[in-house]
């Protein structure tokens, strides 16, 4: 439904931020159902305030596309730290697990206690908690994601009858049984990863889906220290306590199984927690690291006012090309040796104005496919909340010249040159169309041509009266020409 890609944010003054986009499919962007989801997560997720929960900054809303800006966090998902620590052997060490976990717990119960903007509860229920879900950063943190799914009140897109959302090996019985869910639902997605991480195995599996549904209704549910003796009498609890399937004895909490939990298992350190991911993160992290280092130190943006794509385009194919005539002359430059897919889009100049917009818009996206992990680049530019030029003219003209002013991007993108109306703009004919002066001053284009001194007024223009000398008024400081001395 979604992919998420690389990402820099650009402000005025030399600001910029690498973040992640996650980038609604185009076929889905028509389908109001999976836009309601986004917004929906969009606005979840900006009144949640924890630095365990991964921050929305921004949305940025095009024909046909739909994408939410992020906070970029450099690590790993726990899913995949849990998979790379049993391919080598061993085991994720408790402090470690322990750490993940409460601050996972510590993000879930902020996104629990989130209020609106009238101070109400929002009483949001993630319903997706799970490894994938979950993101431990280089930084030592873990933080929480993809809110796409959440219960909440006041949710413009709601759950259809009978439909499950999440998945179901991480779903409290309560949520596969269609009942109401609380908050008490996460609390039992988390006991399942914090059961995960400290036995390298998966709690419910099987390969029909119904079947791991009987499971997590039926099934017991053995010890951590069954598979793993290390683990102690009261971390066994906790994790127990958290897998209750009676809703009464289960934490009523996540902040009260962090706190539980963090008493059972000592946590270990960030710094700690920071390099067990690079260690384990290895190759794939630092390839990462180095593709960001790449799209951050590229010189240039992207600026055009239209959709460009171009398919299997190779680095060398990518040369830097004549700036496009738009508000930012600016270009993108690809690394090298990467097969891309290059979109670009930008509002125009016109646009810009009408809605006087100063919040991020999008300016370019390039997806770029190595080893069989989708990453891109998505370029982010902060539009000045005044617009310069043309767009700013006279208030009231409604004259068809200057709406037809912009140039005509859909040339400008297929030649990747700037366009004979950009540097030279045609003579506006309004003035010419109408030979009778108005009373008043008349409609006058923003950039009209130097006054002809030698012309002669027709039989039908006003005597002439010194009233061409000089040939134009002055309105607020700016020269406007009289129409009848052009």
């Amino acid at each position: 439904m979604a992919t998420v890609h690389f990402a820099r944010l650009v402000g005025e003054a030399g600001f910029s931020r690498t973040v992640a986009v996650k980038r609604l499919h185009p076929n889905f962007a028509q389908e109001q159902e999976f836009v309601a989801m986004l917004l929906d997560e969009a606005r979840l997720v900006a009144r949640i305030r924890h630095p365990n929960v991964v921050p929305m900054l921004d949305v940025v809303r095009e024909p046909n596309e739909l994408f939410l800006v992020m906070e970029y966090v450099h690590g790993e998902s726990m899913s995949r730290l849990i998979g790379a620590t049993r391919r080598a052997g061993q085991e994720v060490p408790l402090a470690i697990c322990s750490a993940m976990v409460i601050d996972a717990l510590n993000g879930l119960h902020a996104a629990h206690e989130a209020r609106n903007e009238r101070g109400e509860p929002l009483g949001i229920v993630h319903r997706d908690v799970s490894p994938q879900n979950v993101i431990v950063g280089v930084d030592g943190a873990t933080r929480v994601l993809d809110f796409g799914v959440a219960k909440a009140s006041g949710r413009l897109q709601s759950t259809q009858n009978d439909e499950l959302k999440g998945k179901l090996a991480y779903m409290s019985p309560q949520q596969i049984m269609a009942e109401a869910v609380d908050r008490r639902a996460d609390v039992w997605a988390a006991s399942v990863c914090l059961w995960e991480a400290l036995t390298g195995m998966r709690l419910f599996r099987a390969e029909v889906q119904a079947t791991i549904a009987l499971k997590v209704l039926n099934d017991p549910i053995p010890p951590p220290s069954a598979y793993r003796p290390e683990c102690t009498p009261a971390l066994d609890a906790v994790v127990l306590r958290g897998l209750s399937r009676d809703l009464s004895q289960r934490y009523a909490t996540a902040r009260d199984m962090a706190v539980a939990l963090e008493r059972a298992q000592q946590p270990a350190t960030p710094r700690i927690v920071g390099e067990w991911v690079q260690e384990l993160g290895g190759e794939p992290l630092l390839s990462r690291a180095s593709r960001i280092e790449e799209i951050e130190s590229s010189s240039g943006l992207p600026s055009t006012s239209t959709l460009l794509a171009t398919s299997a385009e190779t680095a060398a194919a990518a040369q830097p090309r004549a700036p496009y005539p738009s508000i930012s002359q600016s270009q993108f430059e690809v690394p090298a040796s990467a097969t891309q897919a290059r979109l670009s889009l930008a509002r125009d100049q016109a646009e810009q104005a009408r809605q006087g917009r100063g919040r991020a818009g999008l300016i370019a996206l390039a997806v770029m496919i190595a080893g069989g992990l989708v990453a891109g680049a998505v370029f982010v530019t902060r539009a000045p909340s005044t617009t310069r030029g043309p767009a700013a003219g006279a208030p009231g003209s409604a004259l068809p010249a200057m709406t037809a002013a912009p140039p005509n991007t859909a040339a400008v993108a297929a030649n990747s040159t700037p366009s004979a109306s950009a540097s030279a703009p045609t003579a506006p004919t309004a003035p010419t169309a109408s030979t009778t002066p108005a009373a008043k001053a008349a409609p006058t284009p923003a950039r009209a041509a130097p006054p002809r001194p030698t012309a002669k007024p027709t039989a039908t223009a006003a005597p002439a009266q010194n009233r061409c000398d000089p040939p134009f008024t002055i309105v607020d400081g700016i020269k406007k020409p009289k129409p009848e001395c052009l």
